[in-house]
């Protein structure tokens, strides 16, 4: 009987998957610290988040993406982050800073289409 709860808690737990989340929105600032976090301040949530690390991460992605989060806030480009999430979380309620889980993704989107 052990077996076969086990087994089924292991099936259950191996079909959970990540839900995709689109923050989008504009990102009121955005700055990097000394120890390389990216951190910006997206209006879909108006606090800090950390979408990546240019010490830690992929240090060309995430340059890139510092770059992106740069441009948007200078032109005042709207954004979509997205996230593959598995708790439940929302836009509104992801963790702060280096708690956020990585964004898959930083689009700007061009404000003339």
């Amino acid at each position: 009987m052990k077996n076969i709860v086990l087994i089924l808690m292991l099936f259950v737990a191996g079909t959970v998957n990540a839900t995709p989340l689109y923050c989008a929105g504009k990102i009121a600032s955005v700055y990097i610290d000394a120890n390389g976090n990216v951190n910006i301040k997206g209006t879909w949530r108006n606090s800090w988040t950390t979408i990546c690390n240019t010490k830690d991460d992929d240090t060309v992605t995430c340059s890139l993406w510092a770059s992106y989060a740069a441009s948007a806030v200078k032109n005042n480009l709207s954004v979509t982050v997205n996230y593959h999430v598995s708790d439940g979380s929302s836009c509104a309620t992801l963790p702060k800073y280096g708690n956020a889980p990585k964004p898959a993704y930083v689009m700007i989107h061009n404000p003339g289409l």
